[in-house]
């Protein structure tokens, strides 16, 4: 069995995977994007993808979530929560006051925003594919001039030196990680969480009320709401729900399709 992740080896997508499968037998498959991570299991290239998909600073990583909802015949059976810690790392002899660029993936140089402004704003911002690259780019130009943001295994694995130590504009720093599969999960006594997409009628006051009645009158714990443009029309816009419970169970399934009766556009 094999899982597609966010790579190379030792960026934070890897990290979550490998806590994720720790107990089962999957081998992982590096991918240059989320994109490419989710394309993978819908074209049945691997059978799961783990891609990150929330962030305590960030939000919604808006690339996740938009090729999760690309495809038809995908779900989310699983997740896993990650502490992210970014670090600012150079080569050997280099010192924050040399650096002249700073390298590193789109999310993480927005998660350590705060820090590159109050510390290097004259510095140069590159973004990269991932973390790692970032990392594997500023070793091998042996440059000083350029610090690269990623993890310290990433620093330890390619032979960097950490400048800086958790530079992150908050401690708590979480991302939520989630596993996508082409097949659902199987109710198999554990807690579940069941997303959704939505989306009402555009001129119809109270639409969204009335979907989320539905949840209410069947005692469903919402634990996330959140809407999103629907890359349609200018306005329209569709809504991400989590809530507690399997799509499955009969008591959920019933509020399932009541609230699909009232939407214009369902999704799970």
């Amino acid at each position: 069995m094999f899982y597609g992740y966010l790579g190379p080896a030792g960026t934070f997508t890897e990290e979550a995977a490998l806590r994720f499968y720790k107990a089962l037998d999957y081998n992982g498959v590096p991918y240059n994007s989320n994109r490419e991570v989710i394309k993978a299991v819908h074209n049945g290239m691997v059978d799961q993808g783990v891609v990150a998909l929330e962030n305590t600073i960030e939000g919604t990583v808006n690339e996740s979530i938009d090729n999760i909802l690309r495809y038809q015949n995908l779900w989310i059976v699983g997740e896993t929560q990650l502490c992210i810690d970014h670090h600012l790392i150079g080569i050997e002899g280099g010192s924050i006051e040399k650096i002249e660029r700073v390298i590193s993936h789109p999310q993480a140089i927005s998660q350590c925003q705060l820090w590159l402004s109050k510390n290097m704003a004259y510095a140069a911002i590159e973004e990269t594919s991932s973390t790692v690259v970032a990392v594997q780019k500023m070793v091998s130009k042996a440059d000083i001039g350029i610090a690269a943001i990623a993890s310290r295994r990433a620093s330890t694995l390619y032979g960097g030196h950490i400048l800086a130590e958790s530079i992150q504009s908050k401690a708590d720093n979480i991302t939520r990680f989630v596993v996508v599969s082409g097949t659902p999960a199987p109710m198999n006594g554990k807690i579940y969480k069941t997303s959704i997409a939505f989306s009402t009628m555009r001129d119809k006051p109270g639409s969204l009320v009335d979907s989320l009645v539905v949840l209410k009158d069947y005692g469903i714990n919402l634990t996330k709401i959140e809407s999103r443009p629907s890359k349609k029309v200018l306005g329209d816009y569709l809504f991400l729900a989590d809530f507690m419970g399997h799509y499955r169970d009969p008591h959920i399934a019933e509020a399932i399709e009541k609230l699909r009766a009232r939407a214009t556009m369902f999704r799970f």
